[in-house]
């Protein structure tokens, strides 16, 4: 069975704090998320943190480079 990641996992990832290097650990254990989250994180991104939307595209593109196992499991439709 596969963790299905909350967004806070993905902003602990992009976070300087210690929360950081746990939240990468626990990302590369495998797993995956959902259209939502991923909508959020890149809303926590813009809205919170003040990142510009190529910004935003960046940060999503490298991290989509880096956890390829989140991603290759693909983004779950939560309506089927």
């Amino acid at each position: 069975m596969k963790a299905i990641f909350d967004t806070i996992i993905i902003v602990y990832a992009f976070s300087t704090d210690a929360r950081r290097d746990r939240a990468t650990e626990v990302i590369a254990l495998g797993g995956t998320f959902n259209r939502q989250v991923l909508n959020e994180f890149t809303n926590i991104l813009h809205k919170k943190q003040k990142l510009h939307w190529m910004g935003v595209r960046c940060a999503v593109q490298r991290r989509r480079a880096t956890w390829s196992s989140v991603w290759g499991v693909g983004v779950v439709n939560p309506l089927g």
